[in-house]
């Protein structure tokens, strides 16, 4: 059996002591998770020990682990440690590829023979590194090994690119409301890409809710106590699942570069639905790391009247408060207990929200609801980014010539609508909502006794741009309930809170 070995007549054990091995085994893609492709290369290895009278003492394996790609081979660093602690004499691998495909590296390995005394032991190949030609052979064949995972990389990004502009899938790890079902073409094993139903309804859910203005946060923290994970069992954080949301993927689409194309695996959510969720969500920042939903009704929507800072919720030796928190880049200097002044804000907000005239207003502002008028905005975007690229290629054509004022003014003109057009889109939610509210007061208080803290600040975003709290000072306290309706509370409520209505 063809082998490598070399040695310093200086590290050679008696002839009574066995070489300490470690075999190496190591694959690069393991999309099954299955373990069988980096397990067929440990039985000839072990041959290969009891070959050289070598005892195994160590088994390391990097499953699933690029070695052209990744900086990080756990086993494979841990394994040049043990030889750096003296504890073993002899590395053992399927091929010299497996140790390393980097030149860089395989220089590395011929260091620590010289320093280190290690021989070395292949299946497919034999360099005896006592020797320049057995050093020249090692050299080249990392070389041979770099060259290979580059061409393979370029053919990777050729099909890739090909099942990119066809909509395809491209292998890797599902997604999540998808699953992947092998399915045999041509006497090869390829995958379908087919709905997963429970994951996939989960997904459906979180879209509504965000549409009818919940958060992200507090989405993330019902999936990870109910138990909802991710593909490989992780626990979600509010960039996950807004990276999930907004994903071309879940909408049937797959991205081409700047360009959407229909992908070839069935849609979670319609088209105009994700639209709309990637209106809302895509332009806001996502903070790595769990995030706690809100607990307050009018956190981030109460401003500080004396330094314009939003108040967020802080309790008072536990009674629920508003505090302008100084932590926050706020002043410190004011604070609001938290019942009095929700109760009151809803009731405004309520009776609001029951008047036909500040409902047509709203009708104005919002614009009209509907699928139909999500589809219209859609097609309206989609055909202003397709004039959008045909207009750049054609700058970029030698042989077309073109006004550069004309150019940039149609591109201009382009962009502006594309810009209009998203930002209906992320009101849509709010025409939606709009439409679907009753318009009495006794069935606006049943809908808000009925709907979550999300729900309740959606109904709120509806109507209020901002509650700007106020100091009155003379320690007057703010209790709106201790007047009857009329001028009198209306004055009190004034000197206390200042409600900005969007129309």
């Amino acid at each position: 059996m063809a082998s490598s070995l070399y040695s310093l007549e200086r590290t050679f054990p008696t002839q009574d002591t066995r070489l300490r091995a470690a075999v190496y085994l190591r694959i690069s893609s393991d999309d099954e998770h299955d373990r069988l492709g980096v397990e067929r290369q440990k039985p000839p290895c072990m041959r290969l020990a009891e070959d050289k009278g070598a005892e195994v003492v160590r088994v390391f394996c990097d499953n699933d682990i690029s070695a052209s790609k990744n900086k990080h081979r756990p086993e494979y660093e841990e394994m040049l440690q043990w030889v750096r602690d003296s504890k073993l004499d002899m590395l053992i691998a399927y091929a010299a590829a497996r140790f390393t495909r980097k030149p860089r590296e395989s220089l590395d390995l011929l260091d620590l023979a010289d320093e280190y005394g290690i021989q070395f032991a292949t299946v497919t190949g034999q360099y005896d590194l006592s020797t320049a030609e057995g050093r020249y052979r090692w050299r080249d064949a990392a070389n041979r090994a770099a060259q290979e995972a580059e061409e393979i990389a370029e053919r990777v990004r050729l099909k890739h690119d090909e099942l990119r502009v066809n909509g395809k899938f491209h292998g890797g790890q599902r997604g999540y409301g998808h699953t992947t079902v092998p399915v045999i073409v041509g006497n090869k094993v390829r995958y379908r890409v087919e709905l997963h139903e429970e994951e996939a309804e989960l997904v459906r859910a979180a879209g509504k809710r965000v549409l009818r203005g919940g958060s992200i946060s507090a989405i993330t923290k019902d999936w990870n106590t109910s138990g909802v994970r991710r593909p490989k069992g992780r626990l979600w954080d509010t960039g996950r699942v807004r990276e999930l949301l907004t994903s071309p993927r879940i909408a049937g689409l797959r991205e081409n570069g700047a360009e959407l194309v229909e992908a070839d695996w069935p849609a979670i959510i319609p088209r105009e639905e994700w639209e709309q969720l990637r209106a809302i969500l895509s332009d806001k920042p996502t903070r790595k790391g769990p995030k706690e939903p809100r607990t307050y009704l009018l956190s981030n929507l109460a401003i500080c009247d004396l330094c314009g800072t939003p108040m967020l919720g802080q309790a008072r030796l536990g009674t629920p408060a508003y505090a302008c928190r100084r932590e926050k880049g706020g002043c410190g200097r004011l604070h609001r207990m938290a019942r009095t002044l929700d109760e009151y804000v809803r009731d405004e907000v309520l009776d609001k929200l029951a008047s036909p005239g500040f409902r047509a207003k709203l009708e104005r502002v919002y614009g009209a609801a509907g699928d139909d008028v999500a589809a219209e905005l859609v097609a309206r975007r989609d055909g202003a980014l397709a004039r959008l690229k045909q207009l750049r290629d054609l700058a970029g054509d030698p042989t077309v010539e073109f006004d550069v004022d004309d150019f940039a003014a149609a591109k201009r003109n382009l962009e502006r609508v594309i810009s209009e057009v998203t930002t209906k889109l992320a009101d849509l939610p709010a025409s939606n909502a709009l439409a679907g509210l009753p318009d009495t007061p006794e069935l606006l208080h049943t809908v808000w006794e009925r709907a979550t803290l999300d729900r309740r600040r959606a109904l709120l975003r509806l109507a209020v741009d901002e509650v700007i709290v106020k100091a009155p000072g003379g320690g007057k306290r703010f209790r709106p309930d201790a007047f009857p309706p009329g001028e009198e509370r209306d004055r009190h409520a004034s000197e206390h809170v200042v409600i900005l209505w969007r129309a």
